[in-house]
């Protein structure tokens, strides 16, 4: 049986290590990296893991573990790429995609509001319109 934090290990490792979502399920089973598992296996353990978080479902095993982060679980991809492990640890182990995706409406949102908008900055143009210039 796999617990949340075994899992939340072997994702940290795959993702600092650029490794595929298919080498994440096989050392998930117990397995070997150059070990093949057969189908009924794969699909064992794929369904194991479905039940925690971040879920495999509708991930190619090809994949790699760095795409599975970002799409499931975004704040814990920036945590990763800043560097900082343990708060990626416990963004991984609750899902925040709800929320996420809520912020994205919003904005989606407030960008179509002021989608004809035009707006103009200061070094845009060129130095004769900028004001530091200009005053």
């Amino acid at each position: 049986m796999l617990t949340q934090r075994e899992w939340t290990a072997i994702l940290l490792a795959g993702w600092q290590g650029n490794k595929t979502v298919g080498w994440a399920l096989r050392i998930a089973a117990g397995a070997w990296p150059s070990e093949r598992l057969t189908n009924d296996q794969f699909a064992s353990i794929e369904a194991e893991t479905n039940k925690l978080w971040p879920r495999v479902q509708g991930f190619s095993s090809k994949a790699t573990v760095r795409y599975l982060v970002a799409n499931k679980s975004r704040l814990a991809s920036d945590a990763l790429f800043d560097g900082d492990e343990k708060k990626a640890a416990l963004l991984m182990t609750t899902p925040v995609l709800s929320r996420d995706r809520a912020q994205d409406r919003e904005r989606a949102r407030g960008a179509k509001r002021y989608a004809r908008t035009r707006v103009v900055y200061a070094r845009e143009l060129d130095k004769m319109h900028d004001w530091a210039t200009v005053k």
